[in-house]
């Protein structure tokens, strides 16, 4: 065994350790390369996890007191809401029921001058047609 331990030694000092050496040399190099490459990328996920974190503390420590509040505030806006709707439709239906009769006088008291005025005209406008024949409607 002695007689082949020495070529084989010889043999790894001349070309094993040399590559060996070389190989680790390149993967510390590239490693650095990666490390270079990578770290605003960590920095990104370790920013990423701390706001994670966060927001889970915000979720267990503060979510059930803001439910709370929006359900109070909701409870106590609702009928206010409710009000403040009915009393809409009401100016709604009072300023329309007010107004519509005026709107149908000033109609009937233009739509003669609309019609000499579609008599007089060799063009015959698609809109001044349209006020001719259709009355304003309130909705």
């Amino acid at each position: 065994m002695t007689h082949y331990k020495s070529p084989l030694e010889k043999h790894w000092e001349e070309h094993g350790k040399p590559a060996m050496n070389t190989m680790i040399q390149k993967a510390v190099e590239k490693k650095a390369q990666a490390e270079v490459w990578a770290a605003p990328h960590v920095e990104t996920v370790k920013t990423i996890e701390d706001l994670s974190c966060l927001l889970l503390y915000f979720l267990k420590k503060w979510m059930p007191a803001v439910k709370e509040q929006w359900v109070v505030m909701t409870t106590n806006l609702k009928p206010q809401m409710e009000l403040v709707r009915t009393k809409g439709f009401e100016i709604y239906e009072t300023s329309k029921s007010a107004v519509t009769p005026h709107i149908v006088k000033v109609q009937e008291l233009a739509e003669p001058h609309f019609q000499e005025l579609a008599s007089h005209t060799s063009i015959k406008l698609p809109l001044l047609q349209n006020l001719m024949l259709k009355k304003f409607v309130l909705l």
